[in-house]
């Protein structure tokens, strides 16, 4: 009876075992993984739009300027265009002011419409009729300050618009020795009533004394 009871025990204590493996007790906790949300950032690139404001075009208007019937307007005038030119028009012989008055001197008769026109509307210009024109008065005092050279110092020529002549200005000479040398050379590309002598110091500046 004991062994029966001890078998029975026994037996028991199998059935409860399950008959497998001991088990781990050890109560296993799964992991809980928390992620957490990946925070993308996202820059958004501003872009800065600056608008350059094209330079305003300034516009200027013309000023008007208004007409002056003078004489040094006129001469301005005048001025502008012979200077424009290559050389002085054959009929033109200077011009020069005179108590309120442009005098343009000219060779013709008649003054040509490129003065005319350019001229028109001043009530100040006088056309003065002439016997040599501003080329030819030019060659003379160079040819004239040429052949004095020889001899004397000469410190300037031009062309003298009133008298329409030439000058040659002399230094350290008497005039009038000047003029009985040149009345000396022979055939002169001049006459000597188209030239004007006249009296400086070393420096150019006139003293006094003329001989035509």
């Amino acid at each position: 009876m004991k062994r029966l009871f001890t078998a029975a025990v026994m037996l028991l204590l199998c059935s409860c075992s399950g008959g497998g493996a001991p088990r781990d007790t050890e109560t296993s906790v799964p992991s809980a993984s928390v992620t957490a949300p990946a925070t993308e950032t996202t820059t958004e690139e501003s872009t800065v739009t600056e608008e350059t404001a094209a330079p305003a075009e300034t516009v200027q208007e013309s000023e008007t300027v208004p007409f002056e019937d003078t004489p040094e307007s006129a001469y301005s005038t005048l001025m502008t265009y012979i200077t424009s030119l290559s050389a002085y028009p054959d009929t033109y012989a200077g011009a020069y002011s005179y108590f309120g008055k442009l005098y343009v001197c000219l060779t013709a008769e008649e003054a040509p419409p490129e003065f005319t026109d350019l001229l028109d509307g001043y009530s100040c210009v006088t056309y003065r009729v002439v016997g040599h024109s501003l080329n030819y008065l030019e060659k003379v005092a160079e040819d004239a300050s040429a052949l004095v050279m020889e001899k004397y110092t000469v410190t300037e020529y031009y062309a003298d618009v009133p008298s329409n002549k030439a000058v040659i200005s002399v230094a350290g000479a008497d005039l009038k020795e000047v003029r009985e040398y040149l009345e000396s050379l022979p055939e002169l590309p001049f006459a000597l009533n188209e030239l004007t002598v006249v009296s400086s110091d070393e420096s150019g500046g006139e003293i006094s004394g003329t001989v035509s």
